[in-house]
């Protein structure tokens, strides 16, 4: 499961044996009532929402825009010495 640090809490589904969450420790922490449990995260449809924004600033809805299309989600941050060197070429590769 790749544990980097402990304490760790990885929740799978006792079914299917899927992973729900590796980091069950930081979603206890701010759920410790357990109302949300047991912490699935959202699907790609509930985290982007309904509608989404073009580069011009107009509104298009979600469905419409990533019909048969590919998604990815970066993350980065700018004082990450090999982000630094990764997003101008994933940006180069994109604009391709």
């Amino acid at each position: 499961y790749k544990v980097s640090g402990i304490p760790s809490l990885v929740l799978l589904d006792a079914a299917t044996g899927n992973v729900i969450t590796k980091d069950g420790r930081s979603a206890l922490s701010s759920d410790t009532e357990g109302k949300k449990f047991p912490w699935t995260p959202p699907t790609l449809a509930q985290a982007l929402g309904d509608v989404l924004l073009k580069p011009d600033g107009t509104e298009v809805k979600r469905e419409a825009a990533l019909k048969n299309k590919y998604v990815g989600l970066y993350f980065s941050a700018h004082w990450c010495p090999p982000c630094k060197g990764f997003t101008p070429k994933l940006a180069e590769t994109y604009k391709k």
